[in-house]
């Protein structure tokens, strides 16, 4: 994605319920199963994105997702 186009991924972030659905969307739907780290009580998790989604059930309010700043995506 960031070599065909100039326009970066945005990182969707949708509320289902008990779950946070996290999902890449892309000029063109191009695939794009870039990982992200999420950080919650002083542990940081690598999340998979192999399909571009993941449902992510968290049961602490607090979190930051890519907490270094690693991933290059769009502002939502």
């Amino acid at each position: 994605v960031y070599l065909r186009q100039p326009k970066l991924p945005k990182l969707i972030r949708e509320e289902t319920g008990e779950a946070y659905r996290y999902r890449w969307e892309t000029p063109n739907n191009l695939p794009f199963p870039m990982p992200f780290d999420i950080e919650s009580d002083g542990k940081t998790i690598r999340m998979d994105m192999t399909k571009g989604k993941i449902d992510i059930h968290i049961h602490t309010p607090k979190f930051t997702v890519d907490p270094k700043g690693w991933v290059l995506k769009a502002e939502q």
